[in-house]
């Protein structure tokens, strides 16, 4: 039980950090998208098996509600496919997930991976949806996540 305590300490939170933070690598095609608006709350790790005896598995997870502002405005009017990526320097055997939300679709993501979270015709200067992610990792990785960058991109038609 000690063992979990020392790294329920070293894990105590998770922020998520979104598009504003910078971005690398982006696809040619894609730009990125200002979400500064968005409101990413600090997370906390829990233990993904604790088992009767004390002992617990290596497997963590933390959930988040991250309410997702993404300005839109200069595509406006225009069929746009948007893309959320987990930038690469996030360790590689963590993943996250979500659920569909209002506008944004069902999704899973490992680090260097984009996924397609809209797709249609910008109607109005800022999108807006809710985000209800699980994030997964384990003690070897959670321990080097201080940030995990989460990066808007969208590809629009005539751009």
């Amino acid at each position: 039980m000690q063992h979990a305590k020392r790294y329920a300490c070293l894990l105590s939170a998770i922020h998520l950090m979104t598009a504003s933070a910078g971005a690398q690598g982006i696809a040619s095609r894609a730009h990125l998208i200002d979400d500064s608006l968005t409101q990413a709350p600090l997370t906390q790790f829990r233990w993904r098996d604790p088992s009767p005896s004390g002992h617990t598995s290596k497997a963590l997870f933390a959930t988040s509600e991250v309410r997702v502002v993404l300005n839109v405005q200069q595509w406006a009017g225009r069929q746009a496919r948007i893309y959320l990526r987990l930038a690469p320097q996030s360790p590689t055997n963590t993943t996250i997930e979500w659920p569909s939300g209002a506008i944004f679709v069902a999704g899973r993501l490992a680090a260097g991976q984009r996924q397609v979270v809209y797709e249609g015709r910008i109607a109005s200067p800022l999108l807006r949806d809710i985000l209800r992610l699980t994030v997964d990792t384990d003690v070897s990785s959670a321990a080097s996540i201080a940030k995990l960058n989460l990066l808007f991109e969208i590809e629009a038609e005539g751009v």
